[in-house]
């Protein structure tokens, strides 16, 4: 499936909450996305989203996944969501087992400057 061009398959407003990890961040458009997510939604229907903090994360470790076509702030995500859901609210965090992942320099930049790495949002329809 194609996040940027395809229809999600069910039908409209027959779900009640959506997640997608990491995958705005890899969309050239994402309001087609947003689009799907908003129709599959029932009324009330929640939509959380995580994508890395761009403006926190090592530009150069964001675009090193060459599947990475853009990168979002606290604001631009906030302005993308807010022209689909209510109630949109974005907020930083750190995911541990994430960092892990890496080298320990993502785990010293998480513990000694306290720099959340990731944003996640949760709106309404």
């Amino acid at each position: 499936m194609d996040l940027n061009k395809d229809n999600l398959p069910f039908g409209n407003g027959s779900v009640n909450y959506c997640f997608l990890s990491h995958v705005i961040e890899h969309l050239y458009d994402p309001n087609k996305m947003l689009s799907e997510v908003y129709r599959i939604l029932k009324l009330k229907g929640k939509f959380l989203i995580i994508t890395p903090d761009f403006e926190k994360m090592d530009k150069q470790l964001f675009f090193s996944n060459p599947n990475h076509v853009k990168g979002y702030s606290k604001k631009t995500l906030h302005d993308i969501l807010v022209k689909k859901f209510n109630n949109v609210r974005v907020f930083g965090f750190s995911n541990i087992p994430i960092i892990w992942r890496f080298s320990s320099v993502a785990f010293d930049i998480y513990w000694k400057w306290k720099k959340y790495l990731f944003l996640m949002a949760v709106c309404q329809k």
